[in-house]
């Protein structure tokens, strides 16, 4: 990374620093300004520029023209280095200058690319219909452990599983789904509440900003989404003109995966995970994995207990077990053995 990236860095931090001791850095949230003077407001756009320079030189510079076409704002009251919004057609990418000016270089990068994943992933349609089954904080942490796992480094505090395993107790693993972490990390909350247990997810006060992960994205909560039609078409959109640009092959998976899942209809179905039946969206976390065929079943034979699963060959189905209610609170297991015949036992 060029040196010159943390000499502006630093240079701009410490000119934000003297400003907030009489503007921000306050104890009444009242007293304090509500944004930056013109001068450092043009100070910081300009170092973004060059990380935005930076970004399209990368060679996975998917992220360098994506972030080309965002809107680039200022937020004073985020809580975190950065967050996201979708306004009108355009999503708005805004910087909390002070957390954000805090990281190396390489981190500020993995911030935006961070922010972008949360639109490829869709996490601003699918946590609104999540809303009702999990916790603010249950649904941020799942989320940005799910971005994270495609980022090094992370973002300053960024959430890893690594990082919940260790505070809720859990055995959450890499690529899983956005339904399935927020179910486990709802459950690792809930016994933390009961056990009256703390972590470093609960932030105290500070004069000075903090990142917050129950509320590092609660600019979620004021996109124009009132038609999800409306926001997969421009994320397409983006999609495409950011194409041209290059990408590690795991990432690039997941994103050709889910632009071949997106459609007219956006591939919405009902199904009920966890607690509560949701409506979720067809889409994944992780790469597509290739899916075995299973050979059909042969003509005119029947099994002699109706299988949930497609015969298979004579030779696949040596030892074979199939458990079928029995209506009893037991269950039958029918083996198919050639050499011993057929048998049945009640378990």
């Amino acid at each position: 990374m060029d040196t010159t990236l943390a000499d502006q860095a630093f240079s701009l931090r410490r000119r934000l620093e003297i400003w907030a001791n009489d503007y921000y850095f306050l104890p009444d949230t009242k007293d304090r300004a509500t944004e930056l003077p013109p001068s450092l407001k043009d100070a910081f756009f300009s170092f973004i520029s060059h990380l935005s320079l930076t970004l399209m030189e990368d060679e996975d510079n998917f992220f360098g023209y994506f972030f080309f076409q965002m809107g680039k704002e200022l937020d004073l009251a985020l809580r975190a280095p950065t967050g996201v919004t979708f306004r009108g057609t355009k999503y708005i990418l805004f910087f909390q200058p002070f957390l954000f000016l805090e990281q190396t270089p390489e981190q500020m990068l993995s911030s935006i690319r961070h922010e972008i994943l949360h639109i490829v992933f869709r996490h601003l349609l699918r946590a609104r219909d999540l809303r009702g089954s999990y916790s603010k904080l249950a649904l941020n942490l799942a989320m940005d452990a799910i971005v994270n796992t495609y980022l090094d480094p992370v973002p300053a505090d960024g959430v890893t599983i690594e990082r919940i395993n260790g505070q809720y107790q859990l055995y959450l693993t890499p690529y899983d789904t956005l339904e399935n972490y927020a179910e486990q990390i709802q459950r690792g909350i809930d016994w933390k509440k009961k056990s009256n247990t703390t972590t470093t997810d609960q932030v105290t006060d500070s004069d000075k900003p903090q990142f917050d992960p129950a509320h590092a994205h609660d600019l979620w909560e004021r996109a124009d989404a009132a038609d999800p039609q409306t926001m997969v078409k421009f994320t397409e959109k983006y999609l495409d003109d950011a194409d041209k640009g290059g990408l590690p092959s795991h990432l690039s998976s997941a994103i050709r995966h889910k632009k071949r899942k997106s459609g007219p209809a956006l591939g919405l179905v009902s199904a009920p995970y966890g607690r509560h039946a949701v409506m979720r969206y067809q889409t994944h976390d992780s790469p597509p994995q290739p899916t075995p065929a299973v050979p059909s079943r042969p003509a005119g034979r029947t099994p002699s207990l109706q299988s949930p699963h497609p015969r298979r060959p004579r030779r696949e189905r040596q030892h074979q077990r199939w458990r079928i209610p029995s209506g009893h609170g037991r269950s039958i297991a029918y083996r198919s053995d050639p050499a011993r015949g057929n048998h049945c036992h009640r378990m």
